[in-house]
């Protein structure tokens, strides 16, 4: 690339550039002063960035007091040229950009500057001492002329690339322009105003005619003005002369350069990250993941500050699931709560869930006999939320190869137990068998169907409790009909023969028979058989626990499910009504977890099988999911998992935001729940999250996250000299899919704020 120019410092970016196509760009800093040198340096790393590294657009920061009009030259005559190869070159004014730098800045092909920065126009200068120690008539003469020229070139390539946009917005307030904006609206409006408001329209009257003239005249006049007038101005200002197209970050995601109102969120507390605190759309979809132990300041600068920008009435967020494990953020919510946004909180003991998500397979299957298929559908999409034998019916490998056997026969027994149950209680079945005259093993059998009737809540009882879900109720037909009395026979085959003269028996009633009839002469050997139980219940357990009995429902019990994401999901515009569900499963209630599990499993299946998402998903309202300490409810199901749904819900206008202590925690979680390589499920929940914010931290494998997304190398990194262990509360390392890294203090959360 030549030699290095100590004013540029260059690193790559892969991030989506407007106006370049889609392309990615890489990310040059300029600083200092415009010279020869640097000038040729900075052209020779933007070309470098297009042969070497393949990229067609580059974004240009720029902090610089000016320089020399010969180097401004050469950067324009080279940027046109690159700009006719296809290349995309972007400005950006970080800080004071002044002189040749900031005419550098207004002739980008997309031109934005920080809210806060200062840029300054004016005519061409003479060092002192410049020419000598003395200047003659003649000598000044020649001055003057190379001035005029000078000045008369500026002018020239300001009008010229002002000429190719569009005329500016000209509809920001007075309170928008600094104190010095001022003494240039006056003096540029032509005619004594009367006060500042009519200073400022008859300026946009001159601006306006200047962009819709024909020639270049009257905005060469206009810009020719203004560097006489030698004065600093606000980016505001330089927007309203159409210097700039954009005010903001110089990451922009909308069209022409600056984020589109309205389509992101507006997070105040994250303003030191995103200007203004709009964190935009694109950012949202891409997902957000918070890593920090107690008291870093995770959940009140991270996770509230989110909670808090979805109440808002501008809010673009249509609905939402929040899991609020530490019961943090449910008062937030209900005190934010205004018209138009529906707050429901969701609570294990009062809720229903559709364990299957909408599937009507299972429905169907039972309805035409198929128990075994309806049964092997139902274990499988249990095991994917909970720890079981059944997993292996879900396609993934038993935990244990010593334990491989018993996990596959387990879970096979538990197929029929179930199967079996949902064949008993189907209709009225069961109450036929007992009115019956069959020649029952001294009323054990009888006794044994009652009760298990009675549990299940059948039709025909008065005064009777909702029925529990079929892996309940399969628990209990487990302890009546398959547990041996002593080394008896299984009473399940007794069942199965008076069955058999049932009509309508059902097309895999044959199928059931016989695998109960297997296990029945398992049963003899009946050390092997208590294995085979053992495994078994594992995969009711946990649909049989009381606090969710009721609450998860696979689509064949009589009760309907009430909750449904779907018409929040669907909703086609913002100015509907938006909904917040909100579940606060206890900490160390196994059962409340498995509720939180389904419920997110139910929002992440009604995204993708939205029909409108489907067909409109980055025009649709968003939708978002926020999981404070989110590893006590990660899977890893095809359906469901976090590491398939960050891949594929940005399509569908969805995003996620990501709460939790520790990447530790992440991985005994999935290894807990039987996921056979939760390191790589790590990696793809980490290479899906493109925002990460990491608070204070004693991990290791934080810090050799932070490590990896920081940019440089050596001992000299900012990480190697102040470790997350070192961090403030609400200070973090943020690494955005903009591709900056950065060290920030957030705010706290204040919901009256």
């Amino acid at each position: 690339m030549g030699k290095k120019n100590p004013n540029t410092q260059s690193r790559t970016s892969r991030i989506p550039f407007p106006g370049g196509g889609g392309a990615q760009a890489g990310v040059l800093n300029f600083c200092g002063e415009l010279t020869d040198e640097s000038g040729i340096a900075l052209i020779d790393e933007i070309r470098t960035l297009r042969d070497r590294f393949f990229f067609d657009a580059v974004r240009l920061r720029i902090t610089s007091p000016g320089g020399a009009c010969t180097a401004l030259r050469y950067f324009a005559d080279s940027v046109r040229e690159l700009r006719r190869e296809g290349m995309v070159v972007s400005t950006h004014a970080v800080a004071t950009v002044a002189s040749a730098a900031a005419v550098m800045l207004s002739i980008g092909d997309v031109r934005t500057a920080h809210p806060r920065a200062r840029l300054l126009y004016h005519n061409g200068r003479i060092p002192p001492g410049a020419g000598g120690a003395a200047i003659t008539a003649n000598g000044a003469e020649t001055v003057a002329a190379s001035l005029r020229d000078t000045d008369a070139e500026i002018v020239s390539l300001l009008a010229s690339r002002a000429a190719l946009g569009p005329p500016p917005a000209a509809d920001a307030p007075e309170a928008a322009f600094a104190a010095d904006d001022w003494r240039i609206i006056e003096r540029l409006g032509p005619g004594k105003g009367r006060g500042r408001g009519e200073a400022l329209r008859r300026l946009r009257k001159r601006v306006a005619r200047a962009f819709k003239a024909t020639s270049k005249k009257r905005l060469a006049a206009l810009y020719a003005d203004l560097c006489a007038l030698d004065a600093p101005m606000s980016p505001q200002l330089a927007l309203e002369l159409g210097l700039i197209d954009a005010v903001g970050d110089g990451w922009p995601t909308g069209k022409g350069g600056a984020a589109a109102a309205g389509d992101g969120l507006t997070v105040p507390e994250w303003e030191p990250l995103h200007p203004g605190g709009q964190v935009p759309r694109f950012a949202l979809t891409r997902h957000t993941l918070i890593l920090g132990e107690t008291g870093s300041g995770k959940t009140a600068s991270g996770v509230l500050p989110v909670v808090g920008a979805i109440m808002r009435p501008d809010s673009p967020v249509s609905c939402s699931l929040v899991i609020d494990p530490k019961g943090e953020i449910a008062p937030v919510v209900e005190r934010l709560a205004g018209p138009g946004c529906d707050v429901r909180l969701l609570r294990a003991d009062a809720e229903s869930i559709d364990v299957m998500g909408r599937r009507s397979s299972v429905a169907e299957d039972v309805a035409q006999g198929r128990w075994l298929s309806a049964a092997q559908a139902m274990l499988a999409r249990a095991a994917s939320l909970s720890d079981s034998p059944a997993r292996v019916l879900a396609g993934k490998a038993a935990s244990s190869g010593n334990h491989a056997f018993w996990e596959n026969e387990g879970s096979r027994l538990a197929r029929c137990v179930l199967a079996f149950t949902l064949m008993l209680s189907r209709g009225d079945r069961l109450q036929s068998l007992l009115s019956r005259s069959v020649p029952w093993d001294d009323g054990r059998l009888r006794e044994g169907l009652a009760v298990f009737g009675e549990f299940a809540g059948l039709p025909g009882r008065d005064g009777q409790e909702p029925p529990v879900n079929a892996l309940a109720l399969a628990q209990r037909a487990f302890e009546e009909f398959f547990v041996p009395d002593g080394h008896e026979a299984l009473c399940a085959t007794e069942v199965m023969d008076a069955l058999a003269s049932e009509p309508c028996a059902g097309t895999q009633f044959d199928e059931v028979r016989r695998e109960a009839a297997h296990f029945a002469r398992t049963a003899k050997a009946f050390n092997q058989y208590a294995g085979l139980m053992g495994e078994a219940r594992c995969c009711f357990a946990a649909f049989a626990d009381p606090a969710v009995s009721r609450s998860l429902l696979f689509g064949v019990e009589r009760e309907a499910a009430t909750v449904d994401f779907a018409p929040g999901i669907e909703a086609d515009c913002a100015k509907g009504r938006r909904v917040v569900h909100v579940h606060q499963p206890a900490l160390r209630s196994d059962g409340e977890t498995l509720v939180a599990k389904a419920l997110k499993a139910a929002f992440f299946e009604a995204v993708l099988t939205s029909p409108a998402r489907r067909e409109r998903g980055s025009a649709m309202p968003l939708a978002l999911y926020v999981a404070d300490e989110f590893q006590r409810f990660v899977t890893s199901d095809a359906s469901h998992g976090e590491q398939s749904f960050l891949d594929t819900c940005r399509a569908f206008g969805a995003g996620c935001v990501l709460a939790t202590q520790s990447q530790a925690s992440i991985r005994h979680a999935l290894a807990t729940a039987g996921e056979p390589s939760p390191d790589t499920a790590i990696a793809i929940l980490l290479a899906n999250t493109a925002t990460k914010l990491a608070f204070r931290s004693t991990e290791r494998g934080v810090r050799d996250m932070v490590g990896a997304l920081c940019p440089g190398d050596g001992p000299d990194r900012v990480v190697a000299v102040r470790p997350p262990t070192t961090l403030r509360p609400g200070e973090c390392y943020a690494s955005l899919p903009d591709g900056r890294f950065e060290r920030r203090q957030l705010r706290q959360f204040e919901p009256t704020g």
